[in-house]
């Protein structure tokens, strides 16, 4: 039981026959001057139905691993084609925009596509949005110096790669990746353990066991020539000078042959500041 919201007696006397605002009463007795309101929710089948085709798609797409092979590839196709779809919407929007903005205008294709205020069918209205701009001189400049860029950018791309390469480019990593996919669903699990095989600890340790060769010794190549190699030979400018000169140290190695003409430099140049 309400009755209308009066703030005097003269509202009182001045009130309609069906007022438009109602308060609920504290005292819910029949009154023949009050006001009963009945709420009719209606039939609650759609509602019921909704709720149990979420439960069933939530059921379903747990059970993805259980699908037939075909569903499963039948799903990847239509997510690739569905992303594509976006992403050629997402950056067909930005070029066209981009080169209306060229000219002073606003212009974009579905202005309420991320909108988040709007629902999923207010995001596709208006198809469109038009609106020049009111840009000063400065805005004018950096206009027409982005224009000169990405012309610049185009024609040294133009240089390198043609149309022909970028779309063949595309269509080629396109496949690719429904092929990636149809191979990641089609291949058959891979079985998961808990512990390593006895093969792979045997093998990890025969990698971490110490190598019976021995380690080849600094400058062994000058061993042939009665040339012992320990730290005198490299504090000689006379010994290092001679060496070079020798057939054993053109047998070694670039980076010994870098380390005993370094040394000999030093040396050398240290000897005549003495």
């Amino acid at each position: 039981m309400s009755k209308p919201s009066e703030e005097n007696a003269n509202e009182a006397a001045r009130r309609p026959k069906w007022p438009k605002r109602l308060i609920a009463t504290q005292s819910q007795q029949f009154d023949e001057s009050a006001f009963f309101i009945v709420l009719y929710e209606g039939s609650k089948a759609w509602s019921y139905i909704l709720l149990t085709l979420i439960i069933g798609g939530v059921l379903a797409m747990c059970l993805f691993p259980a699908w037939p092979l075909s569903m499963k590839i039948g799903v990847w196709y239509i997510s690739v084609f569905f992303m594509t779809a976006m992403l050629l919407l997402v950056i067909g929007r930005l070029i066209i925009f981009g080169l209306f903005w060229f000219m002073g205008v606003d212009f974009w294709i579905l202005p309420n596509l991320f909108n988040e205020d709007a629902g999923v069918l207010d995001s596709f209205i208006p198809a469109y949005s038009f609106e020049y701009r009111a840009d000063d001189w400065k805005m004018f400049a950096i206009r027409v110096f982005c224009f000169v860029l990405l012309c610049g950018g185009l024609y040294q791309l133009n240089q390198v790669h043609s149309v022909d390469d970028m779309r063949n480019f595309a269509e080629t990593s396109f496949i690719d990746l429904l092929e990636w996919g149809k191979n990641k669903l089609a291949a058959p699990p891979q079985p998961t353990r808990r512990f390593p095989s006895l093969d792979e600890i045997s093998t990890t340790e025969h990698d971490d066991a110490p190598s019976s060769e021995p380690t080849p010794k600094p400058f062994e190549c000058l061993a042939p020539c009665g040339v012992e190699p320990d730290e005198d030979l490299l504090t000689s400018c006379k010994t290092l000078t001679e060496l070079e000169k020798t057939s054993c140290f053109r047998k070694c190695t670039d980076s010994e042959k870098d380390k005993l003409t370094e040394a000999r430099v030093l040396q050398c140049v240290s000897e005549q500041e003495l």
